[in-house]
């Protein structure tokens, strides 16, 4: 394994862990293995980057004030 290859494998083990909770280790042979229980492989499609999840978006709606400052308001003291 070169340096690029090396690089993306330790990307995905590390997008791997975060998306499972479990550790994972890289070995040089480019197999991904979770380091807790029995050493089991990791899935071909975990650690692989998912897509972007759209924005969402509001439709003229204005959020309402806090609870701190309708207190504030009612005390006489807010804005």
């Amino acid at each position: 394994m070169n340096g690029p290859e090396w690089d993306k494998q330790r990307e995905r083990a590390i997008l791997a862990a975060f998306q499972t909770g479990r550790p994972v280790f890289a070995d040089s042979d480019g197999q991904l293995r979770y380091t807790d229980g029995a050493s089991e492989p990791v899935a071909g499609d975990v650690g692989l980057p998912r897509e972007d999840l759209p924005h969402a978006a509001t439709v003229g709606h204005k959020s309402s004030p806090s609870w701190w400052t309708r207190l504030c308001r009612w005390l006489g003291g807010g804005p």
